[in-house]
């Protein structure tokens, strides 16, 4: 090889070199340029991160501050709170024990502080309780019962009373604002009143038929006089009665007149009727009436169970003129009145039936004197079988004496349906 061949080989490779030479400083200044960039990051972003960081801190500072203010306030407020009210307690509490204490001047006053709230709660309570009471019976006092209110008590007081509730109740008012209530059973043609009631509508107190004082609030003594007011007592009495009046050979022998007013022998039909009583010794109490219209006789019968078998006794020892008059009962108290007038002669006769028999009471009555030319109008009044003289306002007096009585006439005909509804 000549040397211009080496001299350009070593040209070349000196160019090479160099060129080598380069580009590797040229990598190191690229990556050092690189380094530089990387670094100037990491640092931008850490410096980002510790700002963020700094403002959460801050704000979590600012959070905190804010709670533990919230707190602190709540607390001071509690604690005003509390010492408000023990303050208050306390005044409480001593202006109790200054009252308990001038209350109590000659006592000890050694009571501790338990005891004297323990009595201030009772007397509380006893004044609330006083104070209800006082409200409740001015409330009782004020109320007014209706009229509806005050039937149904009547019935529920009578039935209490007697073991008998009636099937009707009437009541009226009346001037002087009490109100009248009348217990009673329709018999068809007439009512057979069982008692009638007087009532003050703001007490419910009031008084029966006889003047008695009763309360219609309360419920009543049982009569101990009624020896078979029981309800079993009863119905076997009952289902007797109704047996022997359905039987006709029984009430031919037991109920029916035997011979006429005259003491003559009945030639005519009689008709029968009756009366429940419920105000006798027995329940129930029939009186039957015999009738004929032909013969002009009457007679009643008291029918009873007594000794587990049904009794008639007659109210009357003979039959009685249906002309001159009639007997006519009180259901309700077992009384029976006899009326009669004939010419210018009147008189009453009163009998008690209670115990099924009849036991005459009072006879009273009044005649216009009679002379040769006719009637005098001198009227004589007397009184008892031997018509003793009696002045007018004895007269008058007796008379009064029955006149609080219902005396009602015997309507109900003796059938067999009318015995199943109203006998019971």
């Amino acid at each position: 090889m000549d040397n211009k061949e080496i001299n350009e080989n070593q040209k070349f490779s000196e160019n090479h070199n160099d060129n080598a030479t380069t580009k590797q400083e040229l990598k190191g200044t690229v990556e050092s340029a690189n380094s530089n960039t990387v670094s100037k990051k990491e640092k931008n972003v850490t410096a980002i991160l510790i700002v963020i960081i700094m403002i959460l801190l801050l704000v979590l500072g600012i959070v905190a501050g804010i709670f533990i203010s919230k707190n602190s306030r709540s607390e001071k407020s509690k604690e005003n709170k509390s010492g408000s009210s023990s303050a208050t307690q306390k005044t409480e509490n001593n202006t109790d024990n200054n009252k308990e204490n001038d209350n109590n001047d000659d006592s000890n006053g050694n009571n501790s502080k338990e005891t004297d709230n323990k009595d201030n709660i009772e007397d509380k309570n006893n004044t609330e309780k006083n104070t209800e009471n006082n409200n409740d019976n001015q409330t009782k006092n004020n109320k007014e019962y209706s009229q509806k209110d005050l039937e149904k008590m009547a019935l529920d007081y009578y039935e209490a009373k007697t073991g008998y509730r009636p099937s009707g109740v009437g009541s009226q008012v009346n001037s002087d604002g009490t109100v009248s209530i009348q217990l009673y059973d329709n018999m068809g043609d007439h009512n057979s009143t069982s008692d009638w009631y007087t009532i003050n509508p703001k007490t419910g107190i009031g008084t029966n038929i006889l003047e008695e004082k009763i309360d219609l609030t309360t419920k009543p003594a049982i009569d101990k006089t009624n020896a078979n007011n029981n309800n079993s007592s009863s119905n076997i009495a009952a289902q007797e009665i109704r047996k022997c009046l359905k039987d006709k050979n029984w009430v031919k022998n037991n109920v029916m007149m035997k011979t006429t007013v005259f003491g003559d022998a009945l030639e005519h039909e009689q008709k029968l009727s009756f009366i429940k009583v419920v105000g006798g010794n027995y329940s129930p109490m029939i009186v039957v009436e015999a009738y004929s219209d032909g013969d002009l006789s009457s007679q009643c019968f008291i029918v009873t169970y007594q000794n587990g078998k049904v009794v008639s006794n007659p109210l009357t020892e003979y039959p009685l003129h249906i002309s001159h008059g009639g007997m006519a009962i009180d259901a309700n108290n077992a009384m029976a009145c006899q009326g009669y007038m004939h010419m210018g002669n009147e008189a009453s006769i009163y009998y008690d039936i209670k115990t099924g028999s009849s036991k005459t009471l009072e006879k009273v009555g009044k005649y216009d004197d009679y002379g040769d030319d006719g009637f005098t109008g001198n009227i004589i009044y007397y009184y008892g079988e031997d018509s003793n003289k009696i002045t007018e306002s004895r007269y008058n007096e007796i008379l009064q004496k029955y006149s609080k009585y219902k005396f009602v006439s015997i309507g109900t005909d003796l059938t067999d349906a009318n015995i199943d509804e109203f006998i019971k």
